[in-house]
């Protein structure tokens, strides 16, 4: 528990160390000296990270690099320690670090415009995420007596139905997610390209690519669904 709390002291450290230094950089960031910031996004995003933590009821990551974590250290490991970290609340901390250092800096520049645009975003961004962790804090319950070691079992593919199944379940999960690129990926490029219109082809790809490849975080429950396909 001990080794826990200080991992998850020095993530915090860093990472609210790090958005207090792009806070003071920002109005010297090509974002806020070149790019209208839309207010389509001061309102939007935020409310989306709202509305999402009404409908996220899993654990970011826990059934991907979670499930490492468990099989290594023992069940209930990687949901004690996201308890500790409290993540929601530490983007809370970093965007409010972002935005109010930002304002600070900015003022004393006198600019620029984009610069407050800007600093705007994260602070409403860390109101959000200080709702989203009220919402969604139910989620990080943990319950005593799981978070006891096991032994890693490799798995082997003595069965071969349990084998064949899992083949079957991420074949089908590749060519969903290929198939979904083709229509997604269009669509995504075109809103980037809208959003990102001062900027070069590349970084609204980039930013496509980055926002499907952001929603891959697939649970059990999906795999099963796509397996049934």
């Amino acid at each position: 528990m001990k080794k826990t709390n200080l991992i998850a002291a020095v993530i915090w450290i860093y990472i609210i160390g790090t958005g207090l230094l792009q806070g003071y950089k920002l109005p010297t960031m090509e974002i806020a000296t070149h790019f209208p910031f839309p207010w389509q996004i001061l309102v939007l995003m935020p409310l989306v990270i709202v509305v999402g933590a009404f409908f996220n009821k899993d654990i970011p990551g826990e059934f991907t690099i979670g499930k490492r974590v468990d099989d290594k250290f023992g069940s209930g490991t990687y949901r004690e320690f996201l308890r500790v970290l409290r993540l929601e609340l530490l983007f809370s901390f970093m965007s409010f670090g972002i935005g109010i250092v930002g304002l600070i800096r900015s003022n004393m520049l006198a600019g620029p415009i984009g610069a407050y645009s800007v600093s705007f975003f994260f602070i409403s961004a860390g109101v959000s995420f200080l709702l989203a962790y009220f919402i969604g804090k139910k989620r990080y319950v943990f319950v005593s007596g799981h978070n006891t070691v096991q032994p890693v079992i490799p798995f082997t593919p003595t069965d071969g139905a349990i084998f064949w199944n899992e083949a079957r379940i991420r074949r089908n999960i590749f060519f969903a997610v290929w198939a979904g690129w083709l229509i997604a990926g269009p669509c995504l490029i075109w809103i980037y390209s809208i959003i990102f219109s001062a900027f070069d082809i590349s970084v609204r790809m980039f930013a496509a690519l980055a926002t499907w490849g952001g929603n891959l975080d697939l649970d059990s429950n999906k795999n099963q669904t796509i397996a049934m396909l």
